[in-house]
């Protein structure tokens, strides 16, 4: 049996909004800078978000030779009907 994936992760995942200015002081008070002390808020946020793991499981296998040249994009391009 086929499952899809359904867990959707927010585009922002902050349980509480802090703003720029409130990961400069939090950056400048623990001696971190912001973009870390915002990696740390991001990834807090996102472990909390995230349910336990599923039965999901990925499937991969050798799809044999690509029918067009991958390399070429015009050939690529055809090939998605200009979709890009």
């Amino acid at each position: 049996m086929r499952r899809t994936l359904t867990h959707h992760v927010p585009d922002h995942a902050e349980p509480r909004p802090i703003g720029a200015q409130g990961l400069r002081r939090r950056g400048a008070r623990e001696s971190k800078s912001m973009g870390q002390v915002a990696s740390e808020v991001l990834a807090r946020a996102l472990a909390e978000a995230d349910p336990a793991p599923g039965d999901f499981e990925w499937i991969s296998r050798d799809l044999g030779r690509p029918m067009i040249d991958l390399d070429d994009d015009e050939a690529v391009r055809a090939a998605l009907g200009e979709q890009l």
